[in-house]
């Protein structure tokens, strides 16, 4: 063996494999989630539409915002781990009205 050749140490490359698995775990969560918060949204326009208004303030107000902040939370862990989301394109401001899937 050369000794100017340094092999690579196992633990770190095999880190950096579990932390890509785990990113697309997360990122797999993240498309999970966006599609149940479009999903109340829509519930929560019906439940407008059909004369409940109470139903659907509880759905778009408590339920869909939580689900948004989750998503932010979400889209931080995979930032960090060197992912991204739509979310990442968007400020602080609130929740998104547009559909956000995963980039990479």
């Amino acid at each position: 063996m050369n000794p100017t050749v340094i092999p690579p140490i196992p633990l770190i490359r095999d880190n950096e494999q579990r932390l890509a698995k785990i990113r697309r775990q997360l990122e797999d969560m993240f498309r999970s989630l966006n599609l149940v918060h479009d999903e109340v949204g829509v519930a929560s326009e019906a439940a407008r539409s059909e004369g409940q208004p109470e139903i659907a303030n509880v759905l778009s107000l408590g339920v869909c915002n939580r689900l948004f902040s989750q998503l932010k939370s979400l889209t931080n862990v995979i930032e960090r781990l060197g992912g991204r989301t739509e979310l990442s394109e968007i400020p602080e401001e609130g929740p998104r009205e547009a559909t956000h899937a995963i980039h990479e």
